[in-house]
């Protein structure tokens, strides 16, 4: 996944969503950057919730 989390966050969801459908596990998140716990904080609030009710 290319995607930076300054992205929609509807594109990431969308994206997670396809890649569970098709049996992938994108378990990887790319914190090699200036604010990986920013990052990090936006999937644990914004994006893992919203896949845990799909």
């Amino acid at each position: 996944m290319n995607s930076g989390v300054l992205d929609p966050l509807r594109q990431h969801r969308a994206k997670l969503k396809e890649l569970r459908h098709r049996v992938t596990d994108p378990s990887a998140i790319d914190l090699m950057h200036h604010a990986p716990e920013r990052t990090l904080g936006a999937y644990g609030r914004k994006i893992l919730p919203a896949l845990a009710g799909a």
